[in-house]
């Protein structure tokens, strides 16, 4: 007899981009493609995506050719805190 039962919840991370000990996160289900990333991102660097999430949303990318600076705008906009910068420790 089961005592206790919990249910665990997947969660896709995409890495948009990597460089200098920093990364560019996002969780691929969390977004509900408003696209507000992709209007203030002063780069211009991301555009929907071609792959659906479970919402049936094609949730953001970096573009190709495209860098990102880790100004944080996108982190700062989303409202499903789906997106944001990372500093990793090596």
């Amino acid at each position: 007899m089961l005592k206790k039962q919990y249910i665990l919840e997947a969660i896709i991370i995409s890495i948009l981009c990597e460089e200098n000990e920093k990364r560019l996160i996002l969780k691929t289900d969390r977004c509900k493609g408003c696209y507000l990333c992709v209007e203030v991102c002063p780069l211009k660097s991301l555009e929907a995506s071609g792959e659906l999430n479970v919402k049936g949303i094609y949730p953001p990318s970096l573009k190709a050719g495209s860098k990102c600076v880790f100004c944080g705008m996108c982190e700062d906009t989303c409202p499903d805190f789906a997106i944001y910068v990372v500093k990793v420790e090596k």
